[in-house]
């Protein structure tokens, strides 16, 4: 039995588009996937969720900030003490720039923590 050639034409064309569909199908899932495994942090590596990637933040000096206080102030009293003789005007200005820096702004308020750098 002959088939009609127009009949065998209409075969291939399903064909290729049901491939086509499964196709993009399967790269939706897949973009899906790494998209919920970036957002729920998974591991990709597969590596256990207790592996030494992760470090536990080093604990640095910081200063409660008293009620008038301002970054400047705190600047003095902390640089004050570390301060070695002949250290000079511009060195003590770095060295609020780097509070301003290591604290994300220069605002702080009563009871604040500002981490020294």
């Amino acid at each position: 039995m002959r088939t009609n050639p127009s009949s065998q034409a209409q075969v291939a064309t399903y064909r290729r588009r049901r491939l086509g569909v499964a196709a993009v199908a399967s790269c939706i899932m897949s973009f899906a996937v790494i998209g919920a495994c970036n957002v729920l942090g998974a591991d990709p590596g597969g590596g256990p969720a207790s592996a030494a990637g992760v470090q536990p933040a080093v604990a640095s000096e910081s200063v409660v900030v008293r009620p008038g206080d301002t970054l400047w102030s705190v600047a003095e009293r902390v640089y004050a003490r570390e301060r070695r003789d002949g250290a000079d005007v511009m060195a003590f200005a770095d060295y609020v720039d780097a509070l301003v820096v290591r604290n994300g702004g220069a605002a702080v308020a009563p009871g604040d923590v500002v981490v020294l750098p």
